[in-house]
C-alpha cells in the first residue's frame, strides 16, 4: 500500500509537470514545496475519495465501458483547480487533455511498479 502511494505520488509529480509543459492552458505556479503539497493533496484525493465516487457511479462506468472514469478523474482535477491557487486550468478541452495525460502517466508507472515488484 505504501509503495503504491509513493509510486502514485511520484507519477503525479511527473504527470503534472508533463501536463504543464505540453498544454498551454495548464499552469502550475508557486515554489517547489507548494507544488509537492498540491500533488500530495491530489494523490490523497485519488486514494481516498476516488474509490468511493467510483463505487457510487459504478452503473455509469459499466454502461460506458469504463470511459466514465475519465469524467470522474476530470472532476477530481477540476475540484483541485477550484480550491488551489497554485494550479490554473483554462477551458474544458485543456482539462480533458490534462486528465488523459495524467491518467496515461499513472498507468505507465502503475504497470512499472507491478513489473518491478515481481
Amino acid at each position: 500500500m505504501i509503495s503504491r502511494l509513493i509510486t502514485s505520488l511520484f507519477a503525479n509529480v511527473i504527470a503534472f509537470l508533463a501536463a504543464a509543459y505540453f498544454l498551454p492552458g495548464f499552469t502550475v505556479s508557486g515554489d517547489p514545496v507548494s507544488f509537492i503539497i498540491l500533488v500530495g493533496i491530489f494523490t490523497l484525493i485519488n486514494f481516498i475519495i476516488y474509490p468511493i465516487i467510483r463505487l457510487v457511479l459504478t452503473p455509469l462506468v459499466v454502461i460506458t465501458f469504463g470511459l466514465f472514469t475519465i469524467i470522474i478523474h476530470a472532476g477530481i482535477l477540476y475540484i483541485v483547480d477550484l480550491y488551489s491557487d497554485h494550479i490554473t486550468i483554462d477551458g474544458l478541452l485543456t482539462l480533458l487533455y490534462a486528465t488523459v495525460i495524467i491518467a496515461a502517466i499513472n498507468i505507465v508507472f502503475g504497470m512499472g511498479r507491478k513489473v518491478f515488484k515481481r
